[in-house]
């Protein structure tokens, strides 16, 4: 069986230098990593887990815990999380909460049980833990007292409220997230900014992040009222296109969708959203960094990061002039707010 000490000799360091590279404790030139974990790789070294929790107190786990992973965003933002950590050698721990808070709570106390060294969560709500557990991450929301990774959400909102203005948009339909979260919260207030360049709201519903629509919201698509439909995330958008094609309207000619998040989903989509970009792989980078810093000095100032976002112009989307007037002629007052 591989040892350390063959790994060590194979890259040409000492064998502390060996495991302070392979468990991510310390940094060093990139040819002295890339050697350490070359010779791993081609040895086939596989550390004894279970001896080195007994022997440091680490487990060498990681907890990840998600709201929801059959939200297409989620396993893609989970795989690279574990690629991330297995990077830095630790294993990961997934758990779903399916957007409940009994199920979150739950799953909270397991990892806590499975003894993991810290958690990258991403909240079903914008509540703190009621207990306390290892060192923990809060990714795409911002909770006081946690470290958090997000994208920069009220940036992404206003990118697609100015992509309608350009295009000659001037009315529009919202189909908000649920507010109780920040992310969503962010999202809006982004978009309702451009209010103050032009953009008028002709109505808002709000719904979960998902495929299905209520009755207000199908009402409200119905009306063809609005030229251009905003929604807060690609679940709804593509939720959204499909309820105007089974009305008989056309995407963009007739009414414009523009989505959040860019799931694998979006470019595939006829016909393809036009969308906002989450970093994924920025954020699965920055949250493991932040965990592994606050494992290694636990009295560090709370941090909180905001990674840019990046507008996708696809095909779901045109300039007014190639989609439907309808939603400029009608001269409807201000905003109007309606939950769905």
């Amino acid at each position: 069986m591989t040892s350390l000490s063959d790994v060590a000799k194979r890259a040409g360091v000492s064998i502390a230098t060996a495991s302070l590279v392979l468990r991510g404790m310390k940094r060093f030139t990139p040819e002295i990593e890339r050697r350490v974990r070359s010779a791993a790789r081609e040895l086939d070294y596989r550390p004894n887990r279970a001896a080195r929790a007994l022997r440091t107190g680490e487990s060498r786990t990681l907890g990840v815990l998600a709201p929801d992973i059959a939200n297409p965003f989620f396993p893609g933002l989970m795989k690279r999380l574990e690629a991330k950590a297995r990077e830095l050698g630790y294993a990961i721990v997934l758990m779903d909460a399916n957007e409940s808070v009994d199920e979150e709570r739950e799953a909270i106390a397991a990892l806590d049980a499975y003894g993991v060294d810290g958690v990258v969560w991403i909240p079903v709500g914008d509540q703190p833990l009621q207990r306390p557990i290892a060192p923990v991450v809060v990714v795409d929301r911002r909770i006081d007292g946690y470290d958090s990774v997000q994208s920069d959400h009220e940036m992404g909102g206003r990118l697609l409220g100015q992509h309608a203005l350009e295009l000659g948009h001037r009315r529009v339909g919202l189909v908000s997230g649920p507010q109780h979260l920040s992310s969503a919260q962010l999202r809006r207030s982004g978009l309702l900014a451009q209010c103050e360049a032009g953009l008028e709201v002709g109505w808002e519903t709000f719904e979960p992040f998902g495929t299905e629509l209520g009755p207000i919201t199908l009402a409200h698509l119905a009306e063809r009222s609005v030229s251009l439909v905003v929604c807060g995330n690609d679940l709804q958008a593509i939720a959204v296109a499909r309820a105007l094609r089974d009305m008989g309207l056309r995407v963009p000619e007739d009414v414009a969708v523009a989505g959040y998040d860019d799931i694998v989903f979006a470019s595939l989509h006829e016909p393809p959203l036009t969308t906002i970009r989450q970093p994924v792989e920025a954020i699965a980078s920055e949250a493991l960094r932040l965990l592994v810093a606050r494992l290694r000095e636990p009295s560090l100032a709370v941090r909180t990061v905001a990674l840019a976002v990046e507008l996708k112009e696809r095909g779901s989307v045109a300039p007014i002039a190639a989609a439907g007037a309808d939603g400029e002629a009608t001269g409807a007052p201000g905003p109007r707010v309606e939950a769905a």
